[in-house]
């Protein structure tokens, strides 16, 4: 009876201290707050792209940007930057995706985002 109680106090302990880590790494300083977040476009295609409806510039393949926060993102297929192919991507969001802490983002075709 005795084992039980102890297997029982160590298991509630374990699913305790589970729940309680990705807490923890949620409460984490953004480490790349200063220096930005690099984004690569790793499509096929070259894009263009506005940063906070600024100016329209082309972003070849392979080639990339720096994003920083309260900035937000609108990629193009066309050069005048009318044809959307992500719209509105922040900061945040490119942040989310960013797993190893390395401030480095790709874009993939699809407007798919993922760890660099």
């Amino acid at each position: 009876m005795r084992s039980w109680m102890h297997f029982l106090i160590l298991a509630l302990m374990f699913t305790v201290l589970s729940a309680i880590n990705p807490l923890q790494a949620r409460g984490q300083e953004d480490i790349c707050k200063e220096k930005g977040i690099v984004v690569r476009n790793l499509t096929t295609n070259d894009h263009w792209y506005k940063k906070n409806d600024g100016d329209c510039f082309k972003w070849k393949v392979s080639k990339m940007f720096v994003i920083k926060p309260g900035d937000t993102v609108d990629i193009y297929s066309d050069l005048t930057c009318k044809t959307t192919y992500c719209k509105g991507i922040d900061y945040e969001k490119y942040l989310s995706y960013d797993k190893n802490g390395n401030c480095r983002v790709k874009i993939i075709p699809g407007c798919t985002l993922s760890d660099m």
